[in-house]
């Protein structure tokens, strides 16, 4: 008896593609089930699947990185455990194979994308790695013994005697050691001197982002690392740095990641020069910017520097706006040190935002619709001066003249936010400072 013959399925896929922000609102769910409806009446078996993919969506898979296969071969080992870890030994030479692209033999920069830093140049510790480096096959001292090793995580991890088969291998842990590495090998000296010695490697399988994000922490915790490089790879932080390149600046997600490949100083923006200049302006804390800058990227005061909610134009504006104020205390405080004007910068910043935009207490959205070329040196001297005035109020209730000090606690602040607050109950801005912001 003949078998049965069976059809394939049908399925019929429509992606609906758009750069807004929003979920599809009611009109557009209806439309979505009349399209359904019509498609079933032409093929009546089909499985109909209507996808809707947003700007969220777009920007993920913008930077969605292909997967790579990579074979590494190891020297000892690996001694493997039931969780899906493995350590290992691997030759220098074959670290190195690893590390570079075969075709143009430099270093293959997607394996290090989830790396917390950058190469940080010729460091104490980086001048060490390179003398062991030297010291040749012939060291009575391996490699291994003087170094740390390196972490790689996949998202899949096969073992086939000693040759690993890494899936999107990342190195989060041991950039430097592999910067190193490579800069030994390609200074012409023979692969033949590193067959001999060996480094360490830990392999680890993590298909879990969330498991992946863990481990990169705790790698580079037991090592001095800051903590505003430990959000380096955080997808907000990354969409950070996208926005700024659309508008000709580099966000230094991680340290030295733009300095290194040359870019100018002044189109580069670090994580904690934007932390300080949200807080000082989007926050409404100055003193907080000036005083204790790396509290705002510790788990406390994060999620509010970085919040989801603040558009990206804000962002960029408040480190705009301080740097014009920079520009201003630089040209009209010429005997000042760059301490002195640093005393005064966040203070004369928020200030001037809210007068600016005639509100004591500017939302998010203000923020991001000013213009930071506005901030000109005439429409800021009348503001300075009236800083300094709170600052004679605040000097009184804390008692000292020490600007280091004022500037650092909170009664300035607090005589700023008092004196703007009364603008803004009386509907009565100081005439002097206001007629500059409207013409």
């Amino acid at each position: 008896m003949a078998a049965a013959r069976t059809f394939p399925e049908f399925a019929v896929n429509v992606r609906y593609v758009t750069k807004s922000v929003d979920a599809p609102n009611e009109k557009v769910a209806k439309k979505s089930d009349r399209l359904k409806g019509a498609v079933r009446d032409c093929f009546r078996d089909a499985k109909v699947l209507i996808d809707f993919v947003g700007a969220g969506e777009l920007n993920a898979r913008s930077r969605e990185r292909l997967s790579p296969v990579v074979e590494l071969k190891v020297s000892e080992g690996p001694l493997s455990a039931d969780k899906g870890g493995l350590a290992c030994l691997v030759s220098l030479a074959e670290w190195y194979r690893f590390i570079i692209d075969e075709k143009t033999g430099s270093l293959r920069e997607d394996i290090f994308e989830e790396n917390v830093r950058e190469y940080e140049g010729l460091t104490v510790i980086n001048k060490g790695i390179a003398t062991s480096l030297q010291q040749g096959d012939d060291s009575s001292a391996d490699f291994w013994w003087l170094n740390n090793g390196v972490t790689v995580i996949g998202s899949r991890v096969q073992q086939n005697r000693k040759n690993l088969v890494i899936d999107d291998p990342q190195i989060v842990n041991g950039l430097q050691t592999s910067r190193s590495i490579f800069q030994y090998f390609s200074s012409e000296v023979s692969l033949g001197d590193g067959e001999a010695r060996r480094l360490l490697v830990r392999v680890i399988e993590a298909q879990d982002d969330s498991l992946a994000s863990q481990i990169i922490k705790a790698t580079n915790s037991q090592n001095r690392v800051s903590s505003a490089s430990l959000r380096a790879a955080e997808p907000f932080q990354r969409d950070i740095e996208d926005f700024f390149a659309q508008h000709g600046y580099f966000y230094e997600r991680k340290k030295n990641q733009y300095k290194n490949l040359g870019k100018p100083r002044t189109q580069i923006v670090e994580v904690l020069e934007l932390a300080q200049a949200v807080a000082a302006i989007v926050l409404f804390e100055p003193h907080i910017a000036r005083g204790q800058p790396s509290a705002l990227v510790r788990d406390s005061q994060y999620s509010k520097v970085f919040s989801p909610r603040t558009p990206y134009p804000a962002f960029l504006n408040a480190v705009l706006i301080v740097r014009q104020i920079d520009q201003y205390l630089e040209a009209t405080e010429p005997l000042l040190n760059r301490q002195e004007r640093g005393n005064v910068r966040y203070q004369l910043a928020r200030a001037a935002v809210a007068f600016s935009l005639s509100s004591s207490r500017p939302r998010p959205q203000m923020v991001a619709n000013l213009d930071p070329n506005a901030f000109t040196h005439a429409r800021l001297t009348p503001v300075h001066e009236w800083v300094i005035d709170a600052r004679l109020a605040a000097e009184k209730v804390r008692g000292t003249t020490d600007l280091n000090v004022l500037a650092k606690g909170a009664e300035w602040s607090r005589e700023i936010d008092r004196r703007l607050s009364r603008y803004t109950d009386k509907m009565r801005w100081p005439k002097k400072i206001k007629r500059n912001w409207e013409t």
